[in-house]
């Protein structure tokens, strides 16, 4: 049966020439329509097509790139951002460098960026006309009633959870989102059931990925955990100057992904910068386990593949935690995209090439922590894929794209990068966190100061929740650990070397299930880099948490887990032919929805009402019945939109000379929201400091009194680098007498305090 989706077999027929021109050109007359009406529908649609799919299907037409398979969508989407961030860097060098004494044009205004698009998609345009090339594209085909069932099924997926996102945060109600939850846990239980067609798999995991991140960033009016409201700033800077200020002293102004990508989508679509985060970012995040998925399968069975996918995809971390740091998650987009571009041996050594460099760059300008951890993982690769030359150790050919230019391209560019912009902050930090954390570091390994360590050491109260997902991270890390072990044990080889000694490895060599027998050289080698990488966390490496070395190594290693499981089950339980599918299968799908409505939080919303990763989704019980914890933690994920006003309206009525104060946890200035200003200092804005009783008795200046703040009678005057429940020290907030203040704007909850700085009765709070 042939497949809307993708031809495996080229069996697709090509699209002819002219309605390839006529869908672009409708694109791009949509988008003119769209701008120039301001149409409200119209120009957040075409915009964004304009900038995540029309350059890639250009560029990848003009190499030859089939269009018709599952890869191309992620080459696509992966080769539109890289020409959006490319085009941003030459329009912001070019507008306010060679030609800013002869136009006005300012690189990021709206009109500008319109234009300049839409004339790109012209021009690559007549370029594939002159090429004479005739792009091949999927084609509509008959369906049976599997497929549409699925189809339907999947593509309605992301609408019901964004819907019940949204009607959570307008009504107060959470069982829309458990119900929209539940069906999401289904769907790879009835992918294994109901054996659905290979070719449809990946647009079934991009729905589940998308659903699962829309219900995240939907949910909140604001950003909920993580960097989000941060990351918004330095968009927001961005925007507001309309352009982006290379010379700027600030970690994160190198990050093109936040400096150049959100805005630019953000002008164009018409959409605040908010909702065009909120929006369009999932829809390349979710094509991330999309990649992971078809790396996987040109190694393992189709099904491990997607389960190595699925559970990946379920994690807490991966769908709460990336699904708002947008740094990170485009980061490893690219990452992942250029892992698929390793494996994909049909392309051509010139579309491979691009493809690479285009996604190496992608990786090195998104995240420092990433394009770095990724730098040490490929150096670890391409030593072991090397020796795969030597010994043979894989019996598999290694692409000639994965080679020792490509490492030096990578390392070069990271370090040129990041030297060169934001006055080499980045530089110096990471060159500062190599040499103290991991070469002086060794000594501490397995510290309690490691990343690693606390995660798995940290206490977690009496939260259930917070226990089962310890424990996954450390069932799939074991199990990857000794599937990975198991294979390399089993390299041909070894048994060649060592078989007479040892007769058990020819044995555990021949007993690998050939459908998940992990022998690609690349996959191995990558493998085993993510692993090394795991070993570096328990360094104390201050600059990048677990969660992101895990996003960046995990992947990698639990399919080795995947597939032991699966053998593991299919040895316990047998493979009944008689079933729709194999217990092994159907068991993990059961498992891995249980693990989902853990890991979302609906086990904590509707049973337990325990500390969950989504505590905004059970806010009616924990602001009426919640432990003192459970309540610190709903506030640490959840930006009060009563706190962004306050701080707006300080910021905008403050008198010159002043000082802006707040607690230091949840003390309610949101100036990443807000403010337009550059500075090195953190929060932007305003001079500020946390409250202390002496510098508000003595200095004028302005103090937040926040929603928790109001709400608990209690305020954080004691920094600590450990932002959980127990490390914080909470200050009675009777003992600063507000009254003797004044009150100068009061929204029903949050409040803004104005003091002149001349001493009236002394706090009690002391400093």
């Amino acid at each position: 049966m042939s497949s809307p989706f993708e031809g495996v077999d080229g069996g697709l027929d090509a699209l002819p020439a002219r309605r390839f021109e006529a869908a672009i050109a409708a694109v791009l007359l949509g988008f003119v329509v769209g701008f120039v009406g301001d149409v409200p529908l119209l120009r957040p649609v075409a915009g964004t097509l304009l900038v995540l799919v029309v350059p890639g299907v250009l560029v990848l037409s003009l190499l030859g790139v089939r269009l018709d398979r599952a890869e191309s969508a992620v080459y696509v989407v992966g080769t539109s951002i890289a020409v959006v961030l490319i085009f941003g860097i030459l329009g912001n060098e070019l507008l306010t460098g060679l030609f800013d004494p002869v136009t006005s044009l300012e690189p990021f205004a709206p009109v500008t960026l319109a234009a300049g698009f839409t004339a790109l998609g012209l021009v690559g345009l007549v370029l594939v006309w002159l090429s004479g090339t005739v792009p091949r594209f999927p084609r509509l085909a008959v369906l049976d009633d599997r497929d549409v069932r699925f189809l339907l099924f999947g593509l309605h997926l992301p609408l019901l959870s964004a819907l019940a996102a949204v009607a959570f945060l307008v009504l107060g109600t959470n069982l829309p989102w458990m119900l929209a939850m539940a069906l999401v846990s289904l769907v790879p239980l009835w992918v294994v059931v109901r054996r659905t067609p290979r070719p449809h798999r990946w647009l079934g995991l991009w729905c589940v990925g998308l659903a699962l991140f829309y219900q995240v960033t939907l949910s909140t009016a604001y950003f909920s955990g993580g960097d989000g409201s941060i990351e918004y700033f330095f968009g927001h800077l961005t925007l507001t100057h309309d352009s982006w200020f290379v010379g700027f002293e600030a970690t994160k102004a190198s990050l093109l992904s936040l400096t150049i990508f959100h805005p630019t989508v953000a002008a164009v679509t018409g959409l605040p910068l908010r909702w065009a985060i909120k929006l369009v970012y999932p829809l390349v995040f979710a094509l991330t386990p999309v990649a992971i998925y078809l790396f996987h399968r040109r190694h393992v069975g189709d099904t491990t593949a997607l389960l190595s996918a699925v559970v990946l995809l379920f994690l807490h971390p991966f769908f709460n935690l990336l699904a708002q740091n947008t740094r990170t998650g485009l980061a490893i987009f690219f990452l992942f995209s250029f892992a698929l571009v390793v494996v994909d041996e049909s392309l051509q050594p010139l579309a491979r090439g691009l493809l690479s460099v285009l996604f190496l760059g992608g990786i090195v300008v998104s995240h420092y922590g990433v394009s770095a951890m990724f730098l040490g993982l490929a150096g670890v690769a391409y030593v072991l894929t090397r020796a795969d030359d030597v010994v043979g150790w894989a019996h598999v050919d290694r692409p000639a794209v994965f080679s020792l230019a490509t490492v030096a391209f990578l390392g070069v560019g990271f370090f040129a990068w990041y030297l060169f912009t934001a006055t080499g902050t980045n530089f110096y930090k990471l060159v500062g966190v190599f040499v103290q954390d991991v070469l002086f570091g060794f000594s501490d390994f397995f510290s309690s100061e490691s990343n690693s360590v606390q995660a798995v050491t940290r206490p977690q109260g009496d939260s259930l929740t917070f226990q089962l997902i310890k424990a996954q991270f450390i069932g799939l890390t074991l199990l990857g650990g000794i599937g990975l072990a198991r294979t390399l044990l089993a390299a041909p080889v070894l048994s060649r070397l060592l078989g007479d000694r040892f007769p058990w490895l020819d044995s555990l060599r021949r007993s690998t299930a050939p459908d998940d027998a992990v022998v690609h050289p690349v996959a191995v080698a990558f493998a085993v880099g993510g692993a090394m990488l795991l070993f570096v966390s328990f360094t104390p490496v201050s600059i990048v948490g677990v969660a992101r070395i895990y996003a960046v190594a995990g992947p990698f290693i639990v399919v080795f887990g995947v597939a032991e499981a699966r053998r593991f089950l299919t040895w316990l339980f047998g493979n009944r032919t008689s079933l729709p599918a194999p217990p092994s299968d159907s068991l993990l799908a059961v498992a891995f929805a249980g693990m989902l409505l853990v890991n979302a939080g609906v086990m904590s919303a509707a049973v337990t009402h325990d500390r969950s990763p989504q505590p905004h989704f059970d806010r009616e019980y924990i602001l009426e019945d919640g432990t003192e914890r459970e309540v610190y933690h709903y506030y640490r994920s959840f930006t009060p939109p009563p706190d962004v006003a306050a701080t707006r309206w300080a910021i905008d009525h403050r008198a010159a000379g002043t000082t802006m104060f707040s607690g230091i946890r949840h003390g309610g200035y949101e100036a990443n929201l807000v403010s337009t200003q550059y500075g090195t200092y953190h929060p932007p804005g305003p001079p500020y400091q946390p409250f202390t009783c002496e510098e508000y008795r003595t200095t004028r200046g302005y103090f937040i009194d926040s929603e928790y703040q109001h709400r608990e009678g209690q305020i954080n005057l004691v920094y600590s680098s450990e932002g959980s429940y127990p490390y914080i020290r909470f200050t009675d907030l009777s003992t600063l007498r507000l009254p003797d203040r004044s009150r100068v704007y009061d929204n029903g909850i949050s409040s803004v305090y104005y003091s002149d700085g001349i001493p009236t009765r002394e706090p009690a709070c002391g400093g």
